[in-house]
This record gives C-alpha cells, structure tokens and sequence, in this order.
C-alpha cells in the first residue's frame, strides 16, 4: 500500500479527493450555518484539526523551499490565505459565539468571512485539474486571459478616471 501511495500520480489524486472531502465539508458547515452555534461542535473540530494539519503541510514546504521560492508560487500564497483565515475564525467562532438562536454580530461577521474563505477554497480546488491534460490546458489558457483582461481593465479605469476630471 505504502508502495502504491508513494507513486507521484496516486498521491496527486488522494491529494485531490481529500481536498476535495475538505472543501466538501466546509462548504457544508457554511451553508448550513453550523460554525455559528455556541460551543465546539464535530463539524468545528474536524476541520480545525484538519486546517492545523494542512497549516503543518505548509510550514513544512515553507521550511523546504525557503520564504522566496514558496512566497513566489500562486497556490502557496493561496493556501495561506484560506487556511490562516479559517483557524482565525474558528478560534473567533469559539471564543464569541454564544448559544442564542439569534446571531449576534460578531457571529454574522465570523458567518461572513467563512463564507468569503470558501472562495480561495474552491480556486484551490483548481489546482487539482492541471494536472488533466485537457483541462491543464484550459487553465493555464483562462489565467492567462484573466491577467490581460485584468490589465485591460485598470487602463479602462485610468482613461474613465481622466475623462471624468476633465468634465
């Protein structure tokens, strides 16, 4: 078995259907409102111990590779992201979430930014379909586009922004 899982294309796949499994639930507790009941809950747990064992994965590249090489790849600064932010809010969820059925504001706050952090999850979830030949490509294709469109739009934004001085 450790054989077979040591293969680069099998720990790509098992890879991508835990990540898979993780955006799963998480998406499921959000939209189901389960991060914002008072106490710790199953749901909470697994996935702080789950966001503390992909912080440990990311600290390990980090030591790795060394803070330029990790801080320069898209996919690292992404993970961070959405990891950092979701045992942020876990920990905030436990510490301020009380046991009333009405959400008090820093629970409507914590639901927020929980659902703003599914987005990085889901992006992430993207990396997993490079490694398809028909969609590898087609990623690298869309990303591309998005980056000029990106640059098309802040050259909209300065001609707008000078015409409109000029009126």
């Amino acid at each position: 078995l450790w054989e077979f899982l040591s293969i680069p294309s099998s720990q790509a796949w098992t890879h991508g259907v835990s990540r898979a499994a993780f955006v799963g639930l998480y998406s499921y507790a959000v939209f189901y409102r389960l991060l914002t009941f008072g106490g710790i809950s199953l749901v909470e747990a697994l996935l702080f111990f789950w966001g503390l064992g992909l912080g440990y994965v990311e600290i390990k590249q980090l030591e790795s590779n060394g803070f330029q090489a990790h801080i320069h790849d898209f996919w690292n600064v992404l993970d961070a992201l959405h990891i950092t932010v979701l045992l942020g809010a876990l920990i905030l969820g436990v510490a301020f979430a009380d046991r009333n059925e009405e959400l008090n504001e820093m629970e409507h706050m914590l639901e927020i930014t929980h659902a703003m952090n599914l987005l990085p999850c889901w992006i992430r979830v993207l990396q997993v379909l490079q490694l398809s030949e028909y969609f590898g490509t087609l990623l690298i294709t869309i990303f591309g586009m998005a980056k000029d469109a990106l640059k098309f739009f802040i050259l909209v934004v300065i001609f707008c922004f000078g015409f409109s001085c000029a009126i």
